[in-house]
């Protein structure tokens, strides 16, 4: 029925609950659920005001309901109250709404007036209002970090230089290979590379038989093959889910999705499992 719902699975059984009511599609990508301190409550926005869905009770109740767009940043670190982003002003202004059983309490307090394009935010567990935004063109880049402390000791260094624009770089899981890929929009061309991190050769993985389009390339647990999720001009192929063999480039279609099961919205997101024996989607 084209409509989505909010899940929490428990990690202990397995069961599968449902949060609050489902929800139109084009509010999809609006949705993001962010659990209290001691995880009594969960707030949620979706189309545009935003939501707390009580896990004692199994009620949903809206927390912050205006005709402007409400966006969650996430619960002050004490869980006293929701911290969220809102246009009501005319300018998108930080406020901070107190919370006491689950229900609003206190005025609405503003943080912050004209924060500036409500981009990403995200609230850490000190109280830091974190903003990701993506100006101008996109690149990867290395940087050393402290193994005790997580920050930075030296200065970022591009992925790779001869090529800007590096998308989805990762490391193989030990460690030994780091991959990525690069999309070239002036010669409508994807090109996948990978490279040893103990001679630091680098090359160029060519998918054969190429494809019209694919992403997020994976690499198995022993880094034989990647997996990606592709179209292939070949109506054999059509949309689906891949192997690449990451020496020859050979390419070998696990699953095939076709039409009527994909529409124009599904994303298979597949993985390996650990042992490399298979994989989920």
């Amino acid at each position: 029925d084209r409509t989505y719902q909010l899940h929490i699975i428990s990690l202990a059984d397995d069961t599968i609950h449902d949060i609050g009511q489902p929800y139109r599609e084009e509010s999809a990508i609006r949705a993001f659920a962010c659990p209290s301190p001691d995880g009594r409550y969960i707030a949620y926005f979706r189309e545009d005001d935003i939501y707390m869905f009580d896990t004692a009770t199994e009620q949903e109740s809206i927390f912050v309901q205006n005709p402007a767009i409400d966006a969650l940043a996430g619960w002050t670190p004490d869980g006293s109250g929701i911290v969220f982003v809102s246009n009501r002003s005319g300018t998108h202004d930080i406020y901070l709404l107190g919370i006491e059983n689950g229900k609003p309490r206190g005025e609405l307090q503003s943080l912050r007036r004209d924060f500036g394009a409500n981009g990403c935010l995200s609230l850490t567990r000190d109280g830091k209002l974190i903003r990701i935004e993506q100006i101008g063109s996109g690149d990867s880049f290395i940087v050393p970090v402290d193994k005790q402390t997580g920050k930075p000791t030296g200065t970022p260094s591009q992925v790779d230089p001869s090529y800007p624009g590096v998308e989805g770089p990762r490391w193989s899981s030990d460690g030994k290979l780091f991959y990525y890929e690069i999309y070239r929009n002036l010669d409508n061309e994807q090109l996948l590379f990978i490279r040893s991190e103990d001679t630091g050769q680098k090359r160029e993985i060519i998918l054969k038989p190429k494809l019209k389009f694919w992403y997020r390339p994976i690499l198995s647990p022993d880094g034989s093959r990647f997996i990606i999720t592709g179209t292939s001009d070949d109506v054999n192929l059509g949309f689906g889910v891949f192997t690449v063999n990451s020496e020859s480039g050979d390419l070998s279609q696990l699953v095939k999705i076709t039409e009527n099961e994909s529409g124009n919205d599904i994303d298979p997101c597949p993985n390996w499992s650990p042992d490399g024996k298979a994989i989920f989607y």
